[in-house]
């Protein structure tokens, strides 16, 4: 019974953070806070911390959208100190990248270079994680994420 508690749990996190991320497509940025904030009890529901990981730096492109640049930073840092070592690499990798867009939009351009350089040094040749199905990160991909994110911004 715990482990069936657990898996729904875990379906839940990644079905509230897609519901989220969709939200934030739409403009819709207190739904989306309150999608994101659901995935996060849900990643504790279910002990993820791989899953509250990836949650939390989704919710982090949030705190972008609104200008918070400092604290995404520091949520995007935290997302992937709870990452560390114990989660696939996809899932590092992914999690550097996007630290990396972001201390980019902080103005921080050498700290992004080299958290695009890890996110480059961790991508799995098979970017397919079975286990990860909600995430995408080819090497195009990420390269094409680098550029943008890297990219003099206009006014």
């Amino acid at each position: 019974m715990h482990g069936q508690r657990v898996q729904l749990a875990g379906m839940l996190t990644e079905a509230s953070a897609l519901a989220g991320w969709e939200a934030l497509d739409r403009n819709a940025i207190r739904q989306a806070w309150d999608h994101h904030e659901r995935a996060k009890t849900a990643a504790h529901e279910a002990g993820s911390p791989h899953l509250l990981a990836h949650s939390s730096a989704q919710q982090a492109f949030i705190l972008i959208d609104l200008g918070e640049i400092g604290p995404a930073v520091g949520q995007l840092a935290e997302a992937r100190s709870l990452a560390e070592r114990t989660a696939p690499a996809l899932l590092r990798s992914w999690l550097a990248a996007a630290h990396g867009e972001e201390l980019a939009a902080a103005g921080h351009r050498d700290e992004a270079l080299r958290a695009f350089d890890t996110a480059g040094a961790l991508l799995p040749s098979d970017p397919s994680d079975p286990a990860l199905p909600f995430l995408f990160l080819g090497g195009a991909h990420l390269d094409r994420w680098r550029g943008h994110a890297l990219a003099p911004r206009r006014a």
